[in-house]
């Protein structure tokens, strides 16, 4: 019976030292499950590190790759202002032929010795040939007698053998920019006429800006489906310059949003320069989804240059990118005195 406490006391200590055994054991089984579950968050932490490194790198990339189509653009854009800039008949050269030619002196002279007959043959056939140095050595020599060539090609014109001989009549009309062929070029534009005789007549349209085609213009352009007509009609009212071709260019602008024609219409307005288009900018440099229309905006509100224009163009130079740049560089500009031509900035308005 003695040993009976003694035999208590040691199970007492027995099971004493089994939980706290237990407890320990449990204790360094919860600390080892933390421990996992530390490292298993660590490392899902440091693998969207480096997944987050590469997409960081693969964005950085992307946009490098955005940053050099958007300087592509640029220079395109910038190109199309030096043409805006330049005086009329450049940027009807530009419009009649792929590229400027300097026509000899000497062939022109030996060329000139043809009548004047055989000298539109032999354009047309340089024409067809796409040879434009020989094309522009022939108009010279054409120049050179240009009473008489005109008077010769309005005749053909009138009563032409098809409608092919029509459309290089009328071509060459326009290459000689004279203005006593405007009432062909006029004539030949009616809806009865074939899309090739038409399409010479808008050439010629183009390359003698008047006023007096005006009316005309803006009435075709309503319903003109051909595109290539349509961009020369556009560029025609352009060049014109009158604020009465505002509106039509700008709903052209808006319904041909995305393709060349409403790019066209864009640039027309451009040309003219009309205040009352600063709100129409406007929008289009802050809302186009199209990059090209919005620079063509940017250079429109440069182009006109007063107090509002500049406002919207320093909105726009504080947001980012290229287009924020080129707003930038166009207040720059305006604030030194200079509209995008060069020339001194005017009162504003």
């Amino acid at each position: 019976m003695k040993r009976k406490p003694a035999i208590i006391l040691l199970s007492v200590l027995v099971v004493f030292f089994a939980v706290v055994l237990f407890l320990f054991i449990s204790s360094l089984l919860s600390q080892q499950w933390e421990m996992e579950q530390h490292t298993e968050e660590l490392t899902k932490l440091v693998e969207k590190t480096m997944s987050d490194r590469a997409k960081a790198e693969k964005l950085a990339a992307e946009l490098s790759v955005k940053e050099e189509k958007y300087k592509k653009k640029l220079e395109k854009l910038n190109a199309l202002l030096r043409v805006l800039q330049e005086e009329e008949e450049a940027v009807v050269e530009r419009q009649l032929a792929a590229e400027p030619h300097m026509p000899d002196a000497k062939e022109v002279e030996q060329f000139a010795a043809n009548p004047i007959p055989e000298l539109v043959a032999m354009l047309q056939a340089s024409i067809n040939a796409s040879d434009h140095l020989r094309t522009s050595a022939l108009i010279a020599a054409l120049k050179s007698k240009n009473e008489e060539s005109v008077d010769y090609l309005i005749g053909c014109a009138s009563k032409p053998e098809s409608n092919t001989k029509k459309y290089y009549y009328l071509l060459i009309l326009a290459f000689l920019k004279d203005a006593r062929a405007l009432p062909v070029f006029q004539d030949a534009m009616v809806p009865g006429e074939s899309g090739v005789v038409r399409d010479a007549a808008a050439t010629g349209l183009m390359s003698i800006p008047d006023v007096s085609s005006l009316p005309l213009l803006l009435r075709t352009l309503k319903t003109e489906t051909d595109k290539n007509i349509k961009m020369k009609i556009v560029t025609a009212l352009g060049l014109i310059g009158d604020s009465r071709a505002v509106e039509p260019l700008k709903t052209v602008s808006i319904d041909e949003e995305n393709n060349t024609i409403g790019s066209f219409a864009l640039t027309a307005l451009v040309r003219i320069a009309d205040p009352s288009t600063v709100d129409f900018f406007a929008e289009t440099a802050r809302n186009s989804t199209n990059a090209d229309r919005r620079l063509i905006a940017v250079i429109g509100l440069k182009s006109i240059g007063n107090i509002k224009a500049k406002a919207v163009l320093k909105e726009i130079a504080q947001t980012k990118g290229p287009i924020a740049r080129e707003a930038g560089k166009a207040l720059d500009e305006l604030s030194s005195g200079l509209k995008a031509g060069g020339e001194p900035e005017g009162e504003d308005k």
